[in-house]
């Protein structure tokens, strides 16, 4: 049995179109983007975590043992099965709920919708639904002249690479979303220290982070750059680029033995420019955004503009990172 379409509406409109993790503001919609993912508190399946083999389908699918959360703190929530007990989801949903703007009738059949059709089977809850992110064979371009094929390959292709990248550089993000930047200078200074930075470690050296890029295929983007617009090209550009420059910056704390904070780093200030309003880029220095947010309001950027059939992004309209 799956999640009813009724359940998820409810779900989506009591969230109030965010993540039910405390502290977190990233989306679980974003235009036409499902970012989010739907987590059942117990499990959907035996292989699951906080299975409860007592539940019927019907308890076990409905909106008391669902919860919204974005995909970093979906995998928090099931890897750390002791701190993260049904009982403490239970109350972090009914906490998130209460405190959340509810979002009206409308939107909320439209979140609904997007994320019913974009609802995937969970490789880490068998049977469970997750909100599935895009991937390359969702960007359809219509057309039928070689041109328009061409620029339909260079966007998968350019895609591509923005999820090889989001794979290779994971660790990095995930780090970020978890501990603020007073921990990680704690971390960096050697006064503190914290298992969540482990994965961390690996940019004390900058071989890894060419490796990474080189792994992801970036440089052969350049190619596709004839055949895209100058606006989808800017925003690869710049995803790229953040990718990159966030990695060199942790390979710098290390040497410097204190936390080069992206958000405060001129050079990625530059890129988020090109491609942002400024409004934008100085709400993003000043507030504890998420890297992850960021990087998934540009992906949101570049699936509109891989699509000619919307109108032009206008550039003076800051768009909401919380």
């Amino acid at each position: 049995m799956s999640v009813r379409p009724p359940v998820i509406k409810r779900l989506f409109a009591q969230s109030g179109n965010r993540c039910a993790f405390p502290t977190c503001t990233d989306p679980i919609v974003d235009g036409e983007l499902v970012l989010g993912e739907i987590c059942h508190i117990a499990a959907a399946s035996a292989q699951g975590p906080r299975y409860d083999a007592t539940q019927s389908d019907e308890v076990r699918n409905g909106f008391d043992n669902l919860i919204l959360l974005c995909p970093t703190h979906h995998k928090v929530v099931d890897a750390d099965l002791e701190a993260y007990t049904v009982a403490r989801l239970l109350k972090m949903k009914a906490d998130h709920e209460k405190a959340a703007t509810a979002v009206p009738d409308q939107q909320a059949s439209d979140g609904a919708l997007l994320i019913l059709d974009n609802s995937v089977r969970s490789h880490n809850q068998s049977g469970g639904v997750t909100a599935q992110t895009v991937n390359a064979g969702t960007i359809n371009l219509s057309g039928s002249s070689a041109a328009d094929d061409r620029t339909t390959k260079a966007v998968e292709r350019l895609w591509q690479i923005i999820l090889d990248l989001k794979s290779a550089f994971s660790d990095l993000t995930f780090v970020d979303s978890i501990l603020t930047p007073d921990e990680l200078n704690r971390y960096f200074s050697g006064a503190d220290s914290h298992p969540l930075f482990d994965s961390a470690r690996i940019y004390r050296s900058q071989d890894v982070i060419i490796e990474k890029m080189k792994g992801a295929n970036f440089a052969k983007g350049e190619m596709e750059r004839p055949f895209v617009s100058p606006r989808l090209w800017a925003i690869f550009w710049c995803i790229q680029a953040i990718y990159g420059r966030t990695a060199m910056l942790y390979a710098l704390s290390f040497k410097k033995r204190s936390y080069d904070d992206w958000r405060r780093d001129h050079g990625i200030d530059q890129h988020l420019r090109a491609v942002l309003p400024i409004k934008t880029v100085d709400e993003v220095r000043q507030q504890t955004h998420s890297l992850q947010s960021v990087l998934g309001l540009l992906e949101s950027l570049f699936t509109d503009a891989a699509r000619p059939s919307r109108s032009p992004w206008p550039p003076n309209i800051p768009l909401p990172l919380t």
